[in-house]
């Protein structure tokens, strides 16, 4: 590449040496060989006088000269703009090469960062799976409970509540329940509440909800090793036994209540402010209440999880509220089960979609007759 300068320093000088010596040497041309004028300095400005093509003619080189220097001044300038924009390409040439490396790097993480998407998205689908399989059969639940609905809408793939149903000496046992957190941290939980449920009332035998929800803080605490890892994980529960022998509910709840409806009244089995599971081992024990059954006058059950209640929604994007929920069972209390479901599920989806635009917390609410 050209320095910038170097033309104007030649084109300069030989405009000045040429300038400059080609009249010396006109002008000792006329002395020493034309012999023309005498060898004086007064000669020079005679001859310049007496003939002015003379004159042109010994100061023409001088302008040429400084023309000369004025071409290689332009022509530096343009050496320079050229080499600063040789430059410019340059720095734009490694610019775009390190924007292509890291658009090629960055390629290469969102394809890995998507199959990772991927891979974590089929775990949390087979893991929907495996929870879907442990819940009660809806045929077997249709079977044993009158008009029953189960409306299960998780806020993730998997969820934090799931819902229990068995029977045992000729008695149904159903269960709603709200583990902590959700996603699949809580479905873990959902996991170890079931099998416990399963133990206690199937193997042990155990037929008195209090006593269940004992023993079922029993288990959580002990497998979790609350005492030693001060864990703090567990569940709110519904649980409620139907006997139809003696025609009667009996009914235990861990922050879970059992709501019914008589005579388009709704009344509340209130559950206990207890906590299945945490990091105290002894709390006050769980209180049973039995509820006659009528067999003139069915009576509409419901157990659900704080999800529906607790849901952001609506222009003021204010919660639903159990005040709102209730009025609306007492609506849909008296409609097939089916129905009872769409509208449940109609309205909350039409109430995030109007606020809060995503879910909050899992749903669960189960609705039977008895």
């Amino acid at each position: 590449m050209k320095r910038a300068g170097k033309n104007l320093v030649a084109y300069t000088t030989f405009g000045i040496a040429f300038g400059c010596c080609f009249p010396v040497f006109a002008i000792l041309a006329d002395i020493f060989f034309f012999k023309e004028l005498p060898f004086a300095w007064e000669s020079v400005g005679k001859a310049h006088f007496l003939n002015p093509l003379h004159f042109i003619i010994d100061t023409a080189p001088l302008f040429l000269g400084l023309a000369f220097s004025f071409v290689g001044f332009k022509q530096d300038q343009l050496i320079e703009i050229n080499q600063k924009l040789q430059r410019v390409f340059e720095e734009t040439l490694q610019q775009k090469e390190e924007i292509s490396t890291q658009r090629d790097l960055l390629h290469d993480k969102n394809q890995e960062v998507e199959r990772k998407s991927q891979d974590l998205q089929s775990s949390i689908q087979y893991a929907q799976t495996i929870q879907n399989a442990i819940l009660p059969d809806m045929r077997f639940m249709q079977m044993n409970l009158d008009n029953l609905f189960v409306l299960h809408k998780a806020r993730d793939i998997v969820s934090g509540d799931f819902y229990y149903f068995t029977r045992k000496a000729g008695k149904s046992i159903v269960a709603v329940a709200d583990c902590t957190g959700h996603g699949i941290p809580a479905s873990f939980m959902t996991l170890i509440g079931y099998q416990h449920l399963n133990n206690i009332i199937l193997q042990q035998g155990i037929l008195e909800p209090n006593i269940i929800l004992e023993c079922l803080h029993e288990g959580i605490y002990s497998t979790l090793r609350q005492g030693e890892t001060q864990n703090s994980d567990g569940m709110d529960i519904g649980l409620c036994i139907i006997d139809k022998e003696n025609n009667r509910i009996e009914f235990a709840g861990s922050k879970i209540s059992l709501h019914y409806i008589r005579q388009d009244e709704i009344h509340r089995l209130k559950g206990s402010s207890t906590y299945i599971g945490g990091r105290d081992y002894k709390r006050q024990p769980f209180d049973k209440q039995v509820l006659p059954l009528l067999e003139d006058l069915p009576t509409q059950f419901y157990l659900f999880s704080d999800g529906y209640q607790d849901q952001f929604g609506s222009p003021q994007n204010t919660k639903f509220l159990s005040s709102r929920l209730k009025t609306l069972l007492l609506k849909v209390h008296t409609l097939p089960a089916n129905e009872q479901r769409r509208i449940l599920l109609i309205t909350i989806e039409n109430w995030i979609g109007e606020g809060a635009k995503e879910q909050t917390d899992d749903i669960l609410v189960v609705g039977f007759t008895a």
